[in-house]
């Protein structure tokens, strides 16, 4: 009887080491986990920004959410608890007319790592734009998985 109680508490170790690792790496068999996430802002960011440059933000910190939030003045009052979540941030290029779109559509987890895909629009070409100063961004919180990040950006439409 000992022994059937043992082999169960070690059956039941292993499962739940198993589960563990799975949620680090992604699901079974190294499938990828999609990771929800909310979107603090997005927007084209006329006349509200400093120009910055264009980029992948990965902000773990208080400290480097406030360097962030002092450079991009949109978010100057948006708080973020960084004991539970991360912020991923992408800004396009800055842009003298508007149309140009940029969006976070989807983070997965899968072989210790997180994938961001990104999407990129452009006007059609004919279609009327104002010509307003701009710059668009998409920035989202996950939870926090401290995780290296990789982008992967569509070509734009």
């Amino acid at each position: 009887m000992k022994k059937i109680v043992l082999a169960a508490f070690v059956l039941i170790s292993l499962i739940g080491c198993s589960s563990d690792n799975n949620e680090q790496t992604g699901g079974a068999n190294n499938t990828p986990v999609e990771l929800e996430f909310t979107t603090l802002k997005k927007g084209d960011g006329s006349g509200s920004n400093a120009e910055i440059t264009p980029y992948y933000y990965i902000i773990r910190t208080d400290e480097k959410w406030n360097d962030f939030k002092f450079k991009v003045k949109t978010f100057s009052n948006t708080v973020v608890n960084f004991s539970n979540y991360e912020v991923i941030a992408v800004f396009d290029q800055y842009r003298h007319e508007l149309g140009y779109d940029i969006e976070i559509t989807s983070v997965t987890k899968q072989d210790g790592k997180v994938t961001v895909k990104i999407k990129k629009t452009e006007p059609q070409e004919g279609e009327p734009v104002p010509a307003l100063d701009s710059q668009p961004y998409h920035a989202v919180t996950i939870k926090k998985t401290g995780l290296p990040v990789v982008f992967e950006e569509n070509q734009p439409q």
